[in-house]
């Protein structure tokens, strides 16, 4: 892949076996870099399901969350994570996300923190202001986490901890995933991380064999600790994977059957804070239901989309509004409701009414209210 400076084993590695622990726990690839063959996206998508299956079956306990699924693009990648939550494999995603300090469980925790700024804590003492369980909750553990990496065990002033907070949250925010399992991610976005188990999905190449494609691939791989596995979809063809040749390197045909083309032929797309109409909420009063169904919400819940008029409303399962679309996003889904499978809450993020635009700010008649970021499952025309 770099022509001028061909690969060598690292001198650390030198003296162990040439696939590592995997040549001993895995009696089919022995540790090897695969390429599987198969005919389509759609067997691509169930044969990376099985050979993630497969592998995770030789270590008792892996977690999902070692594997990753990269691909050249976001749509190179859609058919197979379809296939993993229809067999109820976790996923977690990339996605461009509201600042993580608006979000119900982070703000709540930083709530509880301003409470206690003129006293000393400890990180353990901190622990016990985290409320509930979930993938937000992790999260305000993983900035506990960075904090008593920086402070220690001795108590520290709260005031500090929250400025640290601030800052760890907005490093966060450029690297966070919404999800707990897989990592789903393109091949540019996967740049600086890393997991045992890699699997890079074809599709996307439109046979651009240029250097800053091939040096692109080359990263992909580079994210694999352990085991990396290829796919080669006969119709796709990425154009560097015949650059690649060695003993270390092993090429099989997967036989597998189709899924379901109800299956494959789901999408995703995330309705974020641009999509959404931002003050509806606010319009109304505190004592306003909505504001009770809002609270009401949590990650994971299912919701509805209904159109009326042109606009677009997102309901709670009981049909109550709790949120509308942007108008743009409405022109967009309005015409295409029939086509969603179904909707379900990703997060919820705490507005003001200083936030927006003063122009708007007239319409609000509450000062602070909750906006749900939605996850929209819905079949490809």
């Amino acid at each position: 892949m770099k022509v001028e400076h061909p690969i060598r084993v690292d001198r650390q590695r030198q003296r162990r076996p040439g696939g590592g622990q995997w040549e001993t726990l895995d009696p089919v690839a022995l540790g090897r870099v695969q390429v599987l063959d198969v005919p389509d996206a759609a067997r691509q998508a169930a044969a990376v399901v099985a050979e993630m299956r497969r592998i995770r079956a030789r270590a008792e306990g892996m977690p999902w969350t070692d594997f990753a699924v990269l691909g050249r693009t976001r749509a190179a990648l859609e058919a197979i994570r379809a296939v993993c939550e229809d067999e109820g494999v976790p996923v977690a995603w990339r996605e461009n996300l509201p600042p993580l300090p608006r979000i119900r469980e982070v703000a709540e925790f930083l709530d509880r923190l301003q409470q206690h700024r003129g006293q000393s804590r400890t990180a353990a003492q901190l622990r016990e202001l985290v409320m509930g369980e979930g993938v937000w909750s992790g999260t305000v553990s993983g900035v506990i986490d960075a904090w008593e990496d920086e402070a220690g065990g001795s108590p520290v002033p709260v005031v500090h901890a929250i400025d640290f907070a601030y800052d760890h949250l907005l490093d966060m925010r450029r690297e966070h995933s919404l999800g707990d399992g897989v990592f789903f991610g393109t091949l540019h976005g996967a740049k600086g991380m890393e997991f045992r188990h890699v699997v890079i999905a074809d599709g996307g190449w439109r046979g651009d064999v240029s250097e800053a494609e091939r040096r692109l691939f080359f990263v992909g791989m580079t994210r694999a600790k352990e085991t990396l596995t290829l796919m080669a979809v006969a119709d796709a063809a990425n154009p560097h994977l015949e650059l690649l040749r060695g003993d270390w390197l092993m090429r099989r045909e997967v036989l597998v059957d189709a899924p379901d083309p109800a299956v494959t032929s789901r999408r995703f797309a995330v309705l974020g804070m641009s999509e959404l109409d931002l003050s509806y909420a606010g319009s109304f009063p505190e004592a306003h239901a909505i504001h009770t169904r809002l609270r009401a919400l949590d990650v994971g819940a299912r919701v509805m989309l209904r159109g009326e008029n042109g606009r677009v409303t997102i309901c709670d399962a009981s049909g109550g509004a709790v949120a509308r679309l942007s108008r743009t996003a409405a022109e967009r889904w309005a015409p295409n409701l029939d086509s969603l499978i179904e909707a379900r809450v990703v997060a919820m993020v705490r507005r003001l009414k200083g936030d927006g635009d003063p122009a708007y700010q007239a319409r609000c008649r509450t000062d602070n209210w909750e906006l749900p970021i939605c996850e929209v499952v819905y079949l490809e025309a």
